[in-house]
Order: structure tokens, then C-alpha cells, then sequence
């Protein structure tokens, strides 16, 4: 979307959603603790309800439902969020509208939340950013070539990894603006092929802890990392996820190998794996019509974002794909993070820019669901 009343996009919404004084969260489970960890980290009010008082997350027990009634909520200037199952938030809402509650004025279902209204409200209400996902850029080697790689890494001419001193400054320039981020990376191909990983852990942990909800690093399984590497994932508690490439030839084995060394440190690790990769379309190098490219940018909201010299990127995968391929000047698709308004950053991250699309989606097929184009999962050069 492009920018019409810039700082002001979401200001009638916003008005309504700074009335809320307290927040109340139907479901003390998954759901209900993604949203919780997100309230808690920009120090929102909230409570949980469910009939199960045995939930609870960061020691925050729930009432009974049927200790919630309309009076209440009205008189609380309140609003009850379903963090539920499709089916249980079928019957909760009728329980509740036939009590006199209103979807929308005081009931709203989770993903409306999780994934829109959270960031608003957070903004006007409380004066907090938050972002689903982002790092610093660190890393542009890789142990793999796959053809079709989101990010293209294959393709530089050239691959350097960015100094230690610059991800710091970038780390930094990052949380002087965004208060709270949900998953916090680092930008890379191979995360265990940066020579500062400890540095970059300890940093992010020691300075900003309670400014992500986890620090996450996604590995291809390949590399074994050092023993100092490994202590610091195990004493900071890291979030290790492992992709799952055994259609590669040595994978299997290297794989196993890792698998060996993060159980002799004790760290816990998860397998991501695929049915199927989809093709960006960064080897085409089509350009895509105007109305096209827009449309494909407004449908996409891929939630990966990225810091890059001081500015924020809405998408890494199409920042390093430009850089790799594309070699256009795409500083005016980013923000300034130490110039710009918050305001500026709540819009940004829900998809406002001054030209209505990225110009590197002019090549690219789109993330997630609005890319059909399946293709196998890592195939090689």
C-alpha cells in the first residue's frame, strides 16, 4: 500500500483501540500464550479466562468464564479476545453474544489480533513497536547451493560476511526504535558460519532480552559448531531450529553428527521439515506490470523482517535477492531506523511504503499461500 496520510494510516482505528483499559484472554493455551507473550513483552494488561485454572503461563492463573459478564466489561472498558480453536470459538461467541456482547465492539477472535490489531494498539496505546520477526544481516556464506534459495545466496559474485562491529551497530539501531520483537534472529544463509555467532548471542542477550521473545537460529544442519558456540546456546537457552534437507546427498549423516553434539551440550532442537519448497522466481528475472506487482505485495505480509546499515527492511529475501541479482537502488523501499517516527514503523511493518510495492517484488512470485509455483525442497547446482 502506498502511503496516503503518512504517520495518520491507522489513527481512526487507533482512537477506538486506546479506549481499551483491559484486556481479557479466552484460552489459556497455545494461542492464548502467543498472545500473552506479546502483551507482557510491551507491558500490556491482561488476564487469561479458562475453565481449565491449571493453564497458565508466566505464573498469570485464569478466572472462570463465569466470572465474566457484560456489566463487567463495559464497566472495564474491556474487550475478550478468542484465543481459541475454530470450532470452541464458534460456540464461545455464541455463548457470549447471547449474553449481550458484541463482535467487534468487545469480542475479537485471535488471529484479527495476532496478526493486525496488536500492532495498532500497542502503537497508540502504549507508544510500543513490535515487529513478528527480524535480525540483523551477518551472514552471506552458505555450505549449500540450492537453486532455488529465497535468498538467492547462490548467486552473489561475491560473498562477505558483515564485521562484527557493524551487525553490533545495526543490533543497536534496531531496539533504539522497536520495543519488542517476537522472534529474533540474525539475517544469514548459514548461521553457524559466522565467525561472530557467540559475540552476536551474547550481545542481543545481555543488552535485549527482554525486548524479543526468543532468539531463534535457524541452521541447514550442516555445520558442527564449536564448543563455545554450543555453551552459549545452551547457557542462554536459544531456540535451534534444524531444516530438514535430507533429499541432499550427505545430509543425513552431517545431520546426525550435529544431532550428537547438541545432545552431549543439552540443548533442545526441532526439526522443520517440507513437503515441497515454492519458487520465488529471483532465476527468471521477469518483471511483473505495475498493477500486478502491487497487488502481489499487498496479498503477500511476509513477516520477515530485517536491519541492514541502520534501516529496516521489509523483507529479507527480497533485500539480498536484490543484491545478488537485481543491483537496483532500493534504499527508498527501507527505513531510516534512527530518523524515522514510530507511527512510520507501525505502517511500514503492516505494509505501507512510499511506492506501493517493493521493487524487488516486481520479480518475485510472491511468500506462502499466494505462491502456487511448488517446486522440490533444496535442490542443488
Amino acid at each position: 500500500m502506498k502511503w496516503r496520510n503518512k504517520g495518520h494510516e491507522f489513527d481512526n482505528i487507533g482512537e477506538i483501540l486506546k479506549k481499551i483499559d483491559n484486556i481479557y484472554i479466552y484460552g489459556a493455551g497455545k494461542y492464548g500464550e502467543q498472545l500473552g507473550r506479546l502483551f507482557q513483552g510491551v507491558g500490556a494488561s491482561y488476564t487469561y479466562i479458562d475453565r481449565n485454572q491449571k493453564k497458565a503461563w508466566n505464573g498469570k492463573a485464569p478466572i472462570q468464564p463465569t466470572e465474566i459478564n457484560l456489566k463487567k466489561i463495559l464497566d472495564e472498558n474491556a474487550i475478550i479476545i478468542l484465543a481459541l480453536g475454530v470450532n470452541n470459538s464458534g460456540t464461545v461467541l455464541k455463548e457470549l453474544e447471547l449474553q449481550g456482547f458484541s463482535r467487534k465492539e468487545n469480542i475479537y477472535f485471535y488471529a484479527e489480533w495476532i496478526s493486525y490489531y496488536i500492532y495498532i494498539y500497542a502503537a497508540y496505546k502504549l507508544d510500543k513497536i513490535i515487529l513478528p520477526q527480524c535480525g540483523a544481516m551477518a551472514v552471506y556464506n552458505c555450505t549449500l547451493r540450492c537453486k532455488n534459495c529465497m535468498g538467492a545466496f547462490p548467486y552473489f559474485r561475491e560473498k562477505k560476511n558483515v564485521p562484527w562491529e557493524i551487525v553490533k551497530r545495526d543490533i543497536d539501531a534496531c531496539f533504539f526504535k522497536i520495543d519488542y520483537v517476537e522472534n529474533w534472529g540474525i539475517g544469514c544463509g548459514e548461521c553457524f558460519l559466522y565467525e561472530n555467532l557467540n559475540d552476536y548471542i551474547i550481545y542481543c542477550m545481555d543488552n535485549y532480552r527482554t525486548h524479543f521473545g526468543r532468539l531463534v537460529l535457524d541452521t541447514n544442519g550442516t555445520v558442527i559448531p564449536k564448543g563455545d558456540v554450543l555453551e552459549t546456546i545452551r547457557r542462554y537457552g536459544c531456540y535451534l531450529s534444524i531444516s530438514n534437507y535430507s533429499t541432499i546427498p550427505g545430509w543425513q549423516k552431517r545431520v546426525e553428527e550435529l544431532e550428537r553434539k547438541l545432545k552431549e551440550y543439552e540443548i533442545p532442537y526441532l526439526f522443520v521439515n517440507y513437503d515441497y519448497w515454492i519458487d520465488m522466481g529471483w532465476r527468471e528475472k521477469k518483471i511483473h506490470d505495475k498493477a500486478l506487482t502491487y497487488e502481489k505485495f499487498n496479498a503477500c505480509s511476509v513477516p520477515c523482517r530485517i536491519v541492514q546499515n541502520g534501516h529496516l527492511n521489509y523483507c529479507i529475501h527480497a533485500m539480498t535477492a536484490n543484491q545478488a541479482l537485481f543491483h537496483e537502488d532500493v534504499e527508498e523501499d527501507t527505513l531510516d531506523l534512527m530518523r524515522c517516527d514510530k507511527r512510520h514503523l507501525l505502517e511500514f511493518n503492516l505494509g505501507f511504503n512510499e511506492n506501493g510495492a517493493l521493487k524487488t517484488c516486481a520479480h518475485c512470485n510472491g511468500f506462502g499461500n499466494i505462491n502456487s509455483k511448488k517446486i522440490s525442497v533444496a535442490e542443488q547446482l
